[in-house]
């Protein structure tokens, strides 16, 4: 969240455009309203904004190391026995290969402006680009809450 802060205070345009969002979606609540789960649903670039940064600044940066138990080929790449191996989330979330200009911050990246609404983060041909989560059976089951509550924290308590 201090990051999602300092992004938004850093960049007044995207915070302006939170800003009309939250507006379109809760209009004018009192100071400490908290929206519904279907409200919360309907804050797509608030959404987008809470992703970027979780891509730009994941709060794992790499995983734990895993010993490889058997020879193991990933592509071209062949990893003996005993090695250990880790995945690296903060590398991969800033590989070119993976996202257009990966040092700046790009909220849009993750919004479909045809369909008006959020893209899969996963939806690339590489689907493990975005893990600030880890990926796939491994996966944190505190995600979605996860992001639930960031967007809670910043909708109540700064006020978008």
């Amino acid at each position: 969240l201090a990051c999602a802060l300092y992004l938004l205070a850093k960049y007044p345009d995207v915070q302006e455009k939170a800003r009309r969002e939250v507006n379109s979606v809760i209009g004018d609540q009192e100071k400490d309203y908290i929206p519904s789960i279907d409200q919360l649903k309907d804050f797509n670039y608030l959404s987008c904004v809470i992703k970027e940064t979780m891509r730009l600044y994941p709060s794992v940066a790499t995983l734990p190391l895993r010993k490889c138990v058997s020879d193991t080929k990933l592509g071209n790449l062949k990893i003996p026995a005993g090695c250990f191996v880790s995945v690296a989330i903060y590398s991969m979330q800033h590989k070119n290969s993976n996202y257009e200009k990966p040092d700046d911050f790009i909220p849009e990246r993750f919004y479909d402006e045809n369909a008006q609404s959020l893209k899969q983060p996963l939806e690339s041909l590489n689907e493990y680009r975005w893990v600030p989560f880890s990926g796939g059976s491994r996966i944190c089951i505190g995600m979605q809450f996860s992001l639930i509550e960031q967007k809670v924290v910043l909708l109540s308590k700064i006020g978008i």
